[in-house]
């Protein structure tokens, strides 16, 4: 009877060693999987905003577009840099990530969301060849 005992004891232990080791190791992946899920969607809403804005300045005036992006969790801001980039900031364990894409438009004005969320952009061209992109 003591040595089944023993025997239930002893697994007990083990489990809980096992345990022990184990949720850490879960909680790593979770949290490397969900930064990872935000960088790719920090990079798709920059890339889709970047191509439909090359879309549109190679069609000239008067054409428009619509787009539909997540701007995922933790971004700092999401804008025009040198008038041609599209530029988002995203804040990663404490450090600012940025991602970035050149487009072949010559200005951008408009303004851009910055919480995160699911967002339709109106991407236009304009009379004098800038493209203009709103909240829609």
């Amino acid at each position: 009877m003591q040595k089944r005992g023993q025997a239930s004891v002893e697994y007990l232990i083990l489990v809980g060693i096992m345990l022990a080791l184990l949720i850490p190791l879960f909680y790593y992946s979770l949290t490397e999987i969900s930064n990872n899920l935000r960088i790719s969607q920090a990079e798709n809403a920059v890339n889709l905003i970047a191509g439909k804005i090359d879309n549109i300045y190679t069609l000239g005036q008067g054409n428009r577009e619509t787009v539909k992006i997540i701007i995922p969790k933790g971004t700092v801001s999401l804008g025009v840099i040198q008038n041609k980039s599209i530029e988002l900031k995203l804040l990663i364990f404490g450090n600012q990530t940025e991602i970035f894409k050149n487009t072949k438009a010559n200005n951008i004005i408009g303004n851009f969301p910055t919480e995160s969320g699911i967002y339709l952009l109106q991407i236009e061209g304009l009379d004098n060849g800038d493209v203009k992109v709103y909240v829609k």
